[in-house]
């Protein structure tokens, strides 16, 4: 996770704001930057860098670490079908790459091409603003580059754990739900506790429904803040997504649990995993409308469910154990909460220790590697 805002804001800087801050950066090191008023999306260069008789080109990409490889074996292919001669290539990305991986990037494409290349990652980003290019950090960032978050995990706990006992108790809900097995998930920006998201409910923006990724319209306003359930529900709603207008959302679902009819216990819906990651990217779209910013952090929990395992099905084969009454592991943190960005692999830690508990070594099985 971030520890600085000048980390956060360069997990979430946008495109056209890192061609900026690259091209600004490399003339201050002393090349002489042309941009050329094209982006990698276009098949163009980012900018032509010239130092003294040599000839570079720079491209500039937002992507994530898994995908590096493939975007910069692209850039490379595309230079090398220019009519112009380069000497050396630069590749400048927010990825947060490992050292090792980046240097064999870097080897990689000089013997391959025979040009001098310089890989730039999210930490030599960092490290340079930080030390000998602060200005650019505040001119393109509008950070101070040596300011640490405020990091309130502690108070996001506490904030979580009394909404656990609410929802068990089910006491003064946003919407009413049956008693029974309760999957609860809390989406939490660190900013909850010094940021004024929303001056009254009515300013609050769409919400997703429970197990959905896409906004379902204005939710219903309530003393501080909104609330989305299904109304094809004419009973008592299994569901809700709540934002409070402090800037959280809580989302309580009991669809996914069924009783075993033949003793104590019951079997929870392996589905589980795909509600969890469809509705925090929901939950990501409102705040994205929100103007929530990173870090965020996402909890899931299970409730009255003791003696309850998975349903296992006839294609999972694995010794199911049962959960305990209530099980809700650590917070999981965010660092990029742009909804376009999100994968369900940032979710995979944590819904993995549901399937560690239920008895799977392998945890969750609606990820590749499982």
């Amino acid at each position: 996770m971030p520890q600085t805002e000048l980390e956060t804001a360069l997990a979430n800087i946008y495109p056209q704001d890192l061609e900026k801050l690259a091209a600004d950066l490399l003339s201050e090191r002393g090349y002489d930057v042309e941009p050329t008023g094209t982006t990698g999306a276009d098949g163009g260069l980012d900018a032509l860098l010239r130092d003294g008789e040599r000839i570079g080109a720079l491209h500039v990409s937002r992507t994530t670490s898994g995908r590096v490889r493939e975007k910069i074996r692209s850039d490379v292919g595309k230079v090398q079908n220019h009519e112009r001669t380069y000497d050396f290539f630069v590749f400048i990305t927010t990825a947060d790459l490992q050292g090792t991986f980046r240097r064999r990037l870097e080897a990689e494409v000089q013997d391959d091409y025979g040009w001098k290349t310089d890989v730039w990652a999210r930490e030599q980003l960092r490290n340079t603003l930080m030390t000998d290019h602060q200005r650019l950090a505040r001119e393109h960032l509008g950070v101070d580059p040596n300011t640490r978050l405020n990091d309130h995990q502690d108070q996001i706990l506490e904030l979580r754990d009394n909404r656990l006992d609410r929802i068990q108790d089910r006491e003064a809900l946003p919407n009413s739900i049956p008693a029974g097995p309760t999957l609860a998930i809390h989406v939490v920006p660190n900013g909850v506790f010094s940021t004024e998201y929303a001056d009254h409910p009515d300013d609050l923006p769409s919400l997703p429904l429970f197990g959905h990724n896409k906004l379902a319209g204005a939710g219903k306003s309530l003393g501080n803040g909104v609330v989305a359930y299904n109304s094809r529900f004419r009973t008592e709603h299994p569901d809700y997504v709540y934002l409070d207008e402090a800037g959280w959302i809580e989302a309580v679902s009991t669809e996914y649990f069924r009783p075993n009819p033949s003793g104590a216990g019951g079997f929870i819906n392996q589905d589980m995993d795909k509600a969890v990651c469809t509705t925090v990217l929901g939950a990501l779209r409102t705040f994205c409308e929100l103007g929530v910013k990173p870090p965020v952090y996402v909890s899931v929990s299970l409730l009255d469910v003791e003696n309850y395992a998975f349903d296992t099905g006839e294609a999972l084969h694995f010794e199911p154990q049962t959960f305990p009454n209530r099980y809700a592991p650590p917070l999981t943190g965010l660092e990029r909460t742009d909804p376009e960005d999100f994968s369900p692999e940032t979710l995979q830690p944590l819904l993995d220790r549901f399937w560690y508990q239920a008895g799977r070594s392998n945890g969750s099985p609606h990820f590749s590697n499982s």
